[in-house]
């Protein structure tokens, strides 16, 4: 009958135990000293030997003929455990048997002294599964069993042991085997089974298994079945595709796609994974670890005992590394995270889900979060120590139809001043203080209040083309508005309630910040008192870290004015491609 790998290469004495010697060295002491415990607790991961040793030291204390701490092997009592002919070690499952009844079944048999052997041992494992009621049931018989009781617990998760638990039996922590570890005991298995496969593949097989040598074993199975089939070495591709996960070279392919802000590579890697039917679930998992062996690499000296990667491996990380800012390689970390906690929930589809997150990674700009902006000024910091131009650090994306692109901007158009009524109540600003635009021409002369108004209105100029001599007007949007406006409603929740009504956007030629108002009106209560313009102009230079706003930088509009100046609905696009209105209507 075919015998699974793991179940055949179980370790037989306690020097065949890999990575665990901290362990096995004490279990051996008290063996050998007649000192052991009446309770054991093991706890770790899985595969790290925790029900292995516990069989181990089972055997071990019955053994008619021990070996420095070790059993036999050999004897009659030996044979009868690893056969199961022998009842005195009873193993018991907790996830399956986790009632208070069972415990009591266990409770009533402690009183019952060994028939073959010098103590009855207790294997409990996954003791953690029990109910509150099975733990207290078993607590006084764990503190004070009769002499020839031994119990041995195994968990995996510790912390759900309760304190009266942990308390009264000796606590081993089981460590994760370490690669090199696992790497040298798969050589051996390979080579005494005749499976062929080459170094690099181990290495992939002992970085998946997590520390663990039950997984790596069942992997080097998995991948034995393909090397007989074509009689080939198993290398690292053919292994990784077996296991149904990503080189390291794939992800490298990404990660250097990124770098290089070229989204099309990046679709047609994840279109390959999709047509491929791979988990993209498990490649993004992948993908993670890389960029954790990049951020290594770009903050430690010495990265090599850090990375879990041969020689050859470790090239592809710190090569790359080089060309990441720290601040973006970290941004990067958390999109990758928020995105594989998307993918967890399966509230989107995978495929789309991944390529909207690596476009973001390709291209920061499109994303107004504050760990993109940092990112991004990380890239222009970097830029300007090593001497790069500073418009090379961040990739420049088509945002402007190229029928717009095409045509040269023309100069600016003088805007309107905002008009304030009597009947809005607003005070007039004093002769002394000019306005906060010192670049809108004068109003024209208002009304009499004779002529039959309700109210003096001031009515802005015609528009006329600036000289030539002056400078052109790009706007774009300030895409931090709304955050602006969170900030401020603290503060001024009834200000707030007529600026989200406007617009905001800033000049990149004068520097200024313009504020577009839906009318008149909307203008008029915003500057109405001087209190509201010196919060907004706080608040602002908080949001926006590039520069520092003053009164004479802040420039409101009002938007309705504007139509009627020849002013369409389409100004917007006009003003963000550099276009004038007067242009525009010609």
């Amino acid at each position: 009958m075919h015998q699974t790998l793991y179940r055949k290469w179980r370790p037989m004495t306690f020097d065949d135990v890999c990575g665990q010697e901290h362990i096995t060295s004490i279990l051996r002491y008290q063996v050998a000293n007649a000192k052991t415990s009446h309770a054991y607790l093991f706890c770790g991961s899985r595969g790290t030997g925790k029900t292995t040793c516990a069989k181990l030291l089972a055997r071990a204390l019955n053994c008619e003929n021990p070996q420095n701490g070790s059993p036999c092997g050999v004897c009659e009592t030996c044979r009868g455990i690893l056969s199961g002919a022998i009842t005195d070690v009873i193993e018991m499952d907790a996830a399956s048997n986790n009632g208070v009844d069972n415990i009591r079944d266990i409770r009533d048999d402690v009183a019952y002294a060994p028939t073959e052997c010098k103590k009855r041992v207790f294997i409990i494992d996954e003791v953690h599964m029990l109910s509150t009621s099975a733990f207290n049931a078993l607590l006084k018989t764990l503190e004070e069993p009769p002499e020839h009781i031994v119990f041995i617990l195994a968990t995996t998760e510790m912390h759900k042991i309760p304190a009266t638990i942990l308390s009264r039996c000796q606590r081993y922590d089981f460590r994760r085997i370490e690669s090199h570890v696992i790497v040298s005991r798969l050589r051996t298995i390979a080579d005494s089974e005749g499976i062929s496969i080459e170094d690099d593949a181990l290495h992939l097989i002992a970085k998946l298994s997590a520390g663990g040598m039950r997984d790596a074993i069942g992997m080097l199975e998995l991948c034995a079945g393909a090397a007989s089939t074509d009689g080939r070495p198993i290398d690292t591709a053919a292994a990784a595709s077996l296991l149904g996960t990503s080189p390291i070279e794939e992800t490298a392919a990404v990660a250097d796609a990124v770098a290089r802000h070229d989204i099309a590579a990046v679709f047609g890697i994840v279109d390959r994974l999709y047509r491929e039917a791979r988990d993209i679930g498990v490649f993004w998992q992948s993908l993670i670890s890389f960029y954790r062996d990049m951020l290594v690499c770009r903050t430690v000296a010495d990265s090599a005992p850090l990375l879990d990667l041969t020689e050859k491996q470790r090239a592809l990380p710190m090569d790359l590394s080089k060309k990441f800012p720290l601040g973006t390689l970290l941004y990067h970390t958390r999109v990758l995270d928020e995105t594989l906690a998307v993918l967890q929930r399966n509230t989107a589809p995978a495929r789309i889900t991944v390529e909207m997150a690596l476009v973001r990674l390709c291209d920061s700009s499109l994303d107004t979060a504050n760990d993109a902006v940092l990112a991004r000024l990380s890239s222009l910091e970097e830029a300007i120590a090593s001497g790069i131009p500073a418009q090379t650090a961040i990739p420049v994306t088509e945002t402007t139809p190229r029928a717009v692109q095409n045509v040269q901007p023309t100069e600016e158009v003088a805007s309107p001043t905002v008009s304030v009524t009597e009947d809005y109540g607003a005070p007039p600003p004093p002769d002394d203080v000019p306005p906060p635009w010192d670049d809108v021409p004068p109003p024209a002369e208002a009304a009499s209040p004779a002529s039959g108004q309700g109210r003096r209105q001031t009515s802005p100029k015609p528009a006329e083309a600036a000289p030539a001599q002056s400078a052109k007007k790009t706007l774009r949007a300030f895409g931090a508005w709304q955050q602006v406006m969170s900030r401020l409603e603290k503060h001024n929740p009834m200000t707030v309630s007529f600026l989200r009504e406007c617009k905001a956007y800033t000049c990149a030629d004068d520097g200024k910040f313009y504020i577009r108002a839906a009318n008149a009106f909307t203008a008029a209560l915003v500057t109405a008192k001087k209190e509201n313009i010196t919060q907004l102009l706080s608040v602002l230079n908080v949001v926006s870290q590039d520069r520092k706003y003053t009164e004479a930088d802040l420039v409101i509009e009002n938007a309705e004015a504007k139509k009627t100046d020849g002013y369409e609905m389409i100004d917007e696009i006009i003003e963000s491609a550099g276009l004038s209105s007067e242009e525009n209507d010609g």
